[in-house]
């Protein structure tokens, strides 16, 4: 019977050492200043213990871990009015938007910026993304916006002038060549295609428009002629060489496309122009090749 006592005693014993534990919360006013040193060892334990639970929900800070101190996550208190900023310092906090809580940023000069909407990443402010990036989804434009920063009607008129400068040259070719042949008129424009292309590439903000211009100008200069200069050299097949300047040529180069998108997505756009933008260059190589034949038209006298 008294070691049935003995048991139960012990057993109380270590229940009231080890319930509040179990029960573990702050309380930085325990053990007290009357608490004796034998009964403080229970609420030192506690605090311990709860100061352990409250630090491992959100870090790597466990008994017997690395307890490296380091986030698992970040979870933000009730929502705050806006912060004062203050030099060297950078906020990020939750805010209360239309009765939903966002996630904002405040940064040292006072400009805030909420970074959620909705359940979706949001910027108040604008996205601006530089270097090659991947997006998986759907993207929803702005009216009149488009990917790289610039509105639709700016799009046009720059495609209007690409085209407008191609209907100009390929005048200007035309007459040119009548007097001093396709073949300089084929070197002077495809050596200075590519450096026009580089300008349209790497030139920022405004410049787009001039070089735009430029560039329609030489790529579509020799259009025209190299029509002209086919039918010259194949008089007895003028509609298929025709066809060969025109639908082959166009329909291989859409035929391209898909895999120039497909290196653009791994390289980046600018990489792959870049890229590209050389190739007539590289080609004025083969004019050299060509016939040394003018193209000459007159009026027969009657």
């Amino acid at each position: 019977m008294k070691n049935h006592k003995e048991t139960i005693c012990l057993f109380l014993a270590l229940l009231c050492v080890w319930c509040p534990l179990s029960m573990a919360a702050w309380d930085k006013d325990k053990p007290s200043s009357s608490t004796s040193l034998r009964a403080s060892n229970p609420e030192i334990l506690a605090n311990w213990s709860a100061l352990e639970t409250s630090f491992g929900a959100f870090h790597e800070y466990s008994t017997g871990g690395s307890n490296t101190g380091e986030n698992l996550s970040i979870k933000f208190n009730a929502p705050i009015s806006t912060p004062t900023n203050a030099a060297n310092k950078l906020w990020i906090y939750s805010k209360d938007v239309n009765s939903v809580v966002e996630a904002h940023i405040l940064d040292e000069s006072g400009n805030e910026l909420q970074i959620t909407s909705g359940g979706d990443l949001f910027s108040s402010a604008g996205l601006t993304i530089t270097g090659a990036s991947t997006f998986n989804g759907s993207i929803t434009l702005g009216a009149g916006d488009d990917l790289i920063g610039s509105s639709t009607s700016d799009i046009t008129f720059n495609t209007n002038k690409f085209t407008v400068a191609g209907a100009i040259s390929g005048l200007l070719a035309g007459h040119l060549s009548d007097r001093i042949g396709y073949k300089p008129i084929f070197f002077a424009t495809y050596s200075l295609s590519t450096p026009s292309l580089y300008l349209l590439i790497f030139l920022p903000g405004n410049w787009v428009y001039f070089s735009a211009f430029l560039t329609g100008f030489f790529i579509l200069a020799t259009l025209p002629l190299g029509v002209a200069m086919a039918q010259e050299l194949a008089p007895r097949g003028k509609s298929m060489v025709s066809s060969l300047m025109m639908g082959l040529a166009f329909g291989t180069g859409g035929m391209m496309t898909p895999l120039t998108g497909k290196l653009a997505d791994i390289f980046s756009i600018r990489s792959v122009l870049a890229f590209l933008a050389i190739i007539p260059l590289l080609t004025t190589g083969l004019i050299a090749l060509l016939p040394e034949k003018k193209i000459k038209y007159g009026f027969k006298k009657s």
